[in-house]
């Protein structure tokens, strides 16, 4: 069953419940459906309580602009030498969260990475309980078992929570990309239905929420899906064609004030972005005679 969460006390009350070391995915590409009030209420959680605790961050991108989302977590941590809330992350790219990749650098907590692609299938695999993900994608080049693989720093080459090894099918080399199962998932949309249906017409792309959301749920261990959203429909009032990630994947809707819910590190709303319209284009302009 769905909850709709309209306080933040309650969110963060719901968060003390979430075990320290805990694995959690949040999707986001820049704020491109990245759940900012989600993860700045966690790590304030934290910071009022001390848990929850080393938890371990997973992205298909990187939740954050400068000066946004993760980004301000990261500086904070930096700044107060408190590293207890993270124990290590794997992004894909971590450029857009400078902070977060000076505590990579200066190896403070674990930190790995892998091609966007990769991560968003490896999530796909979890969704559907295997292992793992069989790629030749990184063969000869850094992300390599042979070579680094995808630690970042020394920490993640000896805590190896993140991890390749090669594996031969039929004579072909592949990369077989392991990585710890999110127990929770932080997501991000526009509007849900009274028991958790999601859909996203403001957003400009759609990136890996559904298989995030999938992934918490993956047999055998069922984690939590947490939604970020800016609003509440009635049950059946929802176009079903407009639906994202179907309620009984989601446990918690969270409304969010919608200054967390911007389409792009600098861009607040732009509904050409979205689709919503079509912006005119000039090279596409026909002649009537």
């Amino acid at each position: 069953m769905t909850h709709i969460i309209r306080e933040e006390r309650d969110l963060k009350f719901i968060y003390t419940k979430i075990k320290d070391g805990s694995s959690f995915a949040v999707s986001g590409f820049n704020l491109s459906t990245s759940p900012e009030y989600l993860l700045l209420k966690l790590f304030e959680t934290y910071e009022e309580t001390g848990h929850p605790a080393n938890l371990f961050l997973i992205s298909d991108s990187s939740p954050g602009s400068p000066g946004r989302g993760l980004d301000i977590i990261a500086r904070k941590m930096y700044e107060s030498g408190d590293f207890g809330f993270l124990s290590g992350i794997l992004s894909p790219f971590l450029a857009f969260t400078p902070w977060m990749e000076k505590i990579v650098k200066e190896n403070k907590i674990e930190g790995y990475t892998a091609s966007i692609g990769t991560v968003a299938h490896w999530l796909r695999e979890i969704s559907a309980s295997r292992p793992g993900l069989i790629t030749r994608v990184g063969l000869g080049t850094f992300l390599d078992p042979r070579e680094s693989g995808s630690s970042l720093n020394e920490k993640a080459k000896e805590r190896k929570r993140v991890c390749q090894e090669i594996i031969t099918i039929d004579g072909h080399e592949f990369i077989f990309f392991k990585g710890p199962q999110p127990d929770f998932s932080l997501i991000r949309g526009t509007t849900a239905d009274e028991i958790g249906n999601m859909s996203m017409e403001k957003e400009g792309i759609y990136g890996s929420i559904f298989p995030m959301a999938q992934a918490a749920k993956a047999l055998p261990n069922k984690g939590l899906v947490f939604s970020q959203v800016e609003r509440i429909a009635k049950f059946g009032t929802m176009n079903p064609k407009s639906v994202h990630v179907p309620g009984p994947l989601i446990d918690y809707i969270v409304i969010s004030p919608e200054m967390y819910s911007w389409q792009g590190g600098n861009l607040e709303f732009n509904p050409g972005i979205s689709g919503t319209i079509i912006p005119p284009d000039p090279a596409k302009k026909r002649t009537i005679r």
